[in-house]
């Protein structure tokens, strides 16, 4: 017999040989359709650990944006982020000032669930699109806004360590732009509540059902570079923060539902850092804010009080030549009302709110008596701003409002008419 004729019985043979195993293993419809049912749940729980769930009260944790809590899910990596793009047009006062936009913001958050009870959670972040220079001589920046190791010990005492977000007003926490009118976050939270606020040290947090609270001790401001424009040029951002002088707050919070937030933070700290040949002073800032959302109105209000001591010695020993002086007292407040229209026309998830938020603020709200130096009206502020918010989905904001800015030196600022839009993903 030839070669070939024996292998084609050969593979015959075997082929009847393994014809009833085959057979045997071959799944019926019945179990071909339970593992595709099984492939098509895990398909859903894949999918479902990349979405972002629509609002932020669904997905917020322990007072972060819903896009920072992604990891908080489910074990292992989780990216989210989100970014800020406006429109600029100088509309009255204008002077030499140009019309411009900018990419204001982009941002990833990187996170990673170790354990059930050990998260690492981050934030990284572009500034103004470039770290080169622009027209004006202005730079942006890349930084770490925040990189932290949360220990998840029990629901009423867990505890934070690294860089992380001072729990200070709304936005310091939560300012991803669907969750805020206008483009810009409001000034009072910019300027005496210094947002982005963030520092070096660790935190005790918990809550039970509807109340929370967060205690922390951080490093404290570098009063070197207060000024007459306030505190906000004191943060040290993590940067090989001086710790000569801590600062310790607490945060306190109630929330019932999407219905009602209310709630405090005070900070107390060392501001010298051992920086001005002994003089020592402290920094005090206190807050308290509310919001009240039912059947598409939203009311938000915000007022923030700051104590520097020694304001007079802190003056002359940063601005022994100037006629600077440096407050002794800053104090700010502003109220926000909106409603969201979308539901008159129909059920979506899309989301159209004209908005007003009235502000007032002052840096220099009481200056220390130093001899030949008067307080500067120019930074005792109104901010006017009237816009509206629309959300097409709801990771996505569109947004356009119109800014008026006063002050009771009337030096003129221009207003502002701005076009823009953010996301989260």
């Amino acid at each position: 017999m030839k070669f070939p004729t024996l292998l084609i019985l050969a593979v015959v043979l075997l082929a009847a040989l393994i014809a009833p195993r085959v057979r045997a293993e071959t799944p019926d419809l019945k179990e071909l359709k339970r593992r595709i049912d099984v492939l098509s749940d895990e398909l859903n729980r894949m999918k479902e650990k990349l979405y972002i769930p629509e609002t932020e009260t669904l997905r917020s944790v322990f007072g972060l944006g819903p896009s920072a809590s992604k990891v908080y899910g489910k074990k292992g990596l989780s990216i989210g982020g989100y970014g800020e793009v406006y429109l600029e047009r100088k509309v009255k006062d204008k002077g030499n000032e140009f019309h411009t936009g900018d990419m204001y913001r982009f941002v990833l958050y990187v996170g990673y669930k170790f354990t059930d009870w050990l998260v690492l959670n981050a934030e990284v972040e572009v500034e103004h699109g470039t770290t080169g220079e622009n027209y004006a001589d202005k730079s942006g920046e890349v930084a770490v806004e925040f990189a932290y190791l949360d220990f998840l010990l029990h629901e009423a005492a867990n505890i934070r360590f690294g860089l992380m977000l001072i729990p200070f007003g709304f936005v310091n926490e939560l300012h991803e732009p669907p969750f805020f009118h206008g483009n810009f976050r409001p000034q009072v939270e910019q300027t005496i509540i210094p947002s982005t606020w963030r520092e070096l040290g660790v935190q005790l947090f918990g809550g039970y059902k509807g109340f929370q609270y967060k205690l922390f001790a951080v490093n404290g401001f570098n009063g070197n570079k207060f000024s007459s424009n306030g505190w906000r040029s004191g943060r040290q951002e993590g940067n090989r923060p001086l710790f000569e002088d801590w600062g310790v707050g607490l945060n306190l919070e109630y929330k019932r539902g999407d219905l009602l937030r209310v709630g405090t933070s005070v900070y107390f700290g060392g501001a010298d850092q051992n920086q001005l040949g002994g003089l020592q002073f402290n920094a005090f800032l206190i807050e308290g804010h509310v919001q009240v959302r039912v059947k598409g109105f939203e009311l938000r209000g915000l007022a923030a009080w700051g104590k520097l001591s020694s304001a007079d010695k802190v003056t002359l020993a940063l601005f022994p030549e100037s006629s600077e002086l440096v407050a002794s007292e800053i104090f700010g407040a502003y109220v926000e009302v909106a409603y969201d229209l979308w539901p008159l026309w129909g059920r979506s998830s899309m989301y159209l709110a004209p908005f007003f938020r009235f502000e007032f603020l002052d840096t220099q709200w009481k200056v220390p008596g130093v001899a030949g130096r008067a307080k500067d009206d120019s930074k005792r502020v109104m901010v006017f701003d009237v816009g509206v918010t629309y959300k097409p989905h709801p990771q996505v904001v569109v947004k356009i409002n119109y800014r008026e800015v006063r002050n009771a030196a009337k030096k003129p600022v221009p207003d502002q008419l701005l076009l823009g839009a953010g996301f989260i993903f």
